[in-house]
């Protein structure tokens, strides 16, 4: 169950939004708004660290490490209502498990996109200054 497309109302063949602001409106209903703010303020720093690993591990052909760090990113991604990345992530994801390995370049690039989508997203919506 994709539940934060869902959530979001996208259709096949649509991108997700860059954020949707579902998610964390319900994890603020749920734990308070601000854990909340805390949790997307500590998924933000944490993207370079997670997109990092992802680079090493596909850099390493390590599917172990590579996938322990995508679906890492993907649940979070989720659980913040990032859904492009979480999207990217789980492409990555089913890739690397045919054995579809990206260069660590690549790799690296469209995370890189993915993160500067959700920073810029972000200030759109006032989460971060």
């Amino acid at each position: 169950m994709r539940t934060g497309q869902q959530a979001a109302g996208t259709r096949a063949g649509q991108r997700p939004p860059v954020l949707d602001t579902v998610a964390l409106r319900i994890l603020a209903e749920q734990a308070g708004q601000c854990v909340a703010d805390r949790f997307f303020s500590e998924y933000l720093d944490l993207l370079p660290a997670r997109s990092a690993n992802i680079v090493a591990g596909v850099a390493a052909e390590d599917l172990e490490k590579t996938l322990d760090a995508v679906v890492s990113l993907k649940v979070t991604s989720a659980m913040v209502g990032a859904l492009q990345m979480e999207d990217c992530a789980r492409t990555l994801e089913r890739r690397l498990q045919i054995g579809h390995w990206p260069s660590s370049e690549t790799a690296s690039s469209v995370l890189s996109k993915e993160l500067s989508r959700i920073v810029s997203e972000a200030r759109n919506q006032q989460r971060v200054r």
